[in-house]
């Protein structure tokens, strides 16, 4: 009976389970996870001139993945239950693979060191002649073992990997403008509440597309803090996705001026040409941009340059909602409106107000039901405007 517990063999139908199994992890992490961010990367690196295969990609990964650790596998064999060992570079090599872009991430290089300095000192150990103190353990049981150390090392791509959602997100919505798909645009992370501005100005160019435009949708998700700033694309932000903020200046009809403002921009495209902007989203995002930094006496003022505003008129939404509260609001507004089922809404929303004395519990109550409406983001979000709200 061999005395180095390196030799104990491992049957090969486990073995052929075990890279089955991490071949399928493999390619489901790249191509479902991390498509979007290895084109990113690709992008960046061949300065543009090449594009990134998601399916293609996926494959040329995972065989390269299964490769080294066969390769390792003869060179340095882990056997028994602990052939999932030969699987660590490899999984380090997958998590590195997305630990550089949009920027370098020390949790997943410093999590890749660890693992390696295990795997490294693992089979330092294990290497030296040791004394034989059991049989070799049965098949059933090698495969128990086996198969569970190895969901352990899955477990660490998917937690060392990079695996930031916001991120992600952006990434996704990006690929998907791009195609010109905006419904599934605006149907990526629906169901979160994690947000960013560049996120939120993905979702609003998606939004625009939409019959009701920009002002039937906006506040439809979780807002950031930054009012106007939300709705604009830097250029540099393209360092992370493959949405160029060129796009929205075309949109537009006009790129930004050097250190221009952004609710300065878009007041200048809307009304550059008023008449050309009458039927255009620079409209759209000149009057929502008023609407994030709650400067509702401009709005009023600003809105029936626009759109016909009467009681019979149908707004978008939020401009229906926004101006019907400037009206509550203000004792002699400068333009009347009313909206019954607006009116009745709000109605709700005033007397839900007073079941909670606490302004922190009334936000968190209010958002809940409420938190797709104008009049909670103008009373509860904390963002209070470039200025001094009015």
């Amino acid at each position: 009976m061999k005395d180095n517990i390196r030799e104990k063999e491992t049957p090969r139908w486990v073995r052929i389970f075990s890279c089955v199994l991490f071949g399928a992890y493999a390619f489901t992490y790249i191509y479902a996870f991390q498509a979007d961010a290895l084109a990113l990367t690709q992008h960046m690196l061949s300065g543009g001139q090449t594009q990134f295969n998601p399916l293609v990609g996926s494959c040329v990964i995972t065989l390269l993945a299964l490769g080294l650790q066969g390769l390792l596998q003869r060179l340095l064999p882990f056997r028994g239950g602990l052939y999932p060992l030969s699987f660590i570079p490899s999984a380090v090599f997958l998590v590195l693979l997305t630990a550089f872009t949009p920027s370098v991430s020390y949790g997943a290089i410093a999590a890749a060191a660890a693992a390696l300095l295990v795997w490294g000192a693992f089979f330092f150990f294990l290497s030296r002649p040791r004394k034989q103190l059991s049989s070799p353990a049965p098949g059933l049981v090698t495969f128990n073992v086996t198969v569970g150390s190895l969901l352990g090392v899955l477990l660490f791509i998917g937690l060392a990997g990079q695996t930031n959602d916001v991120w992600h997100y952006e990434l996704k919505t990006a690929r998907y403008l791009n195609e010109g798909e905006y419904d599934k645009a605006l149907s990526v992370g629906e169901r979160s509440l994690a947000t960013s501005p560049v996120l939120t100005a993905l979702r609003a160019f998606a939004m625009s597309h939409e019959p009701e435009g920009l002002g039937g949708h906006l506040f439809e998700r979780p807002l950031p803090e930054g009012g106007a700033a939300v709705l604009f694309l830097e250029r540099g932000d393209t360092a992370r996705m493959l949405f160029p903020a060129d796009s929205l200046y075309v949109y537009l009809g006009k790129a930004p001026r050097t250190d221009e403002a952004p609710q300065r921009y878009f007041e200048r495209v809307a009304k550059t040409h008023r008449k050309y902007a009458y039927r255009t989203p620079a409209r759209d995002y000149w009057l929502c941009s008023l609407l994030l930094e709650k400067q509702l006496d401009r709005f009023a003022k600003e809105l029936p340059l626009f759109y016909e505003v009467n009681d019979s008129t149908d707004l978008p939404r939020y401009y229906a909602e926004a101006l019907f509260l400037y009206n509550r609001l203000r004792t002699k507004p400068v333009v009347l409106y009313s909206n019954a089922e607006i009116a009745a809404n709000f109605r709700d929303f005033v007397e839900m107000e007073k079941l909670y004395p606490d302004r922190t519990v009334r936000s968190n109550k209010l958002w809940y039901t409420y938190g797709e409406t104008y009049f909670w983001y103008y009373l509860y979000h904390p963002y209070q405007g470039t200025g001094k709200r009015e």
